[in-house]
């Protein structure tokens, strides 16, 4: 088994994380319909978008971690964050896909 190096190893990380971030919408960039909605829609993509950063920060964080430019307890509760984060989601998801397959199966 070759010897992996501290360094090649944060590469790695920094390169398989890199086509994660570049697949997420930017939340900066302003979307051209919708602004200004204040009803489910709305509500939705603004939890989806915070949902992303939190995400996001347990992961710079996790990088920060790697090369050593964190502290241990800033670390340990952005990933923290991030999976609750990732958990509520997940719940969130179940609930509709639960939900849509019982509308599903209602007689008409």
């Amino acid at each position: 088994m070759a010897d992996v190096s501290f360094n090649s190893a944060v590469a790695a990380y920094r390169a398989a994380a890199r086509p994660a971030s570049d697949m997420m919408p930017n939340p900066a960039q302003p979307e051209s319909a919708g602004q200004g909605d204040t009803g489910f829609a709305a509500m939705v993509r603004d939890v989806v978008r915070e949902s992303i950063d939190t995400v996001h920060q347990g992961e710079r964080m996790s990088l920060k971690a790697v090369s050593g430019d964190a502290d241990m307890r800033d670390v340990v509760t952005a990933v923290n964050s991030a999976e609750l984060t990732l958990q509520t989601v997940v719940v969130v998801r179940d609930k509709v896909v639960s939900a849509y397959d019982t509308i599903m199966r209602m007689p008409l």
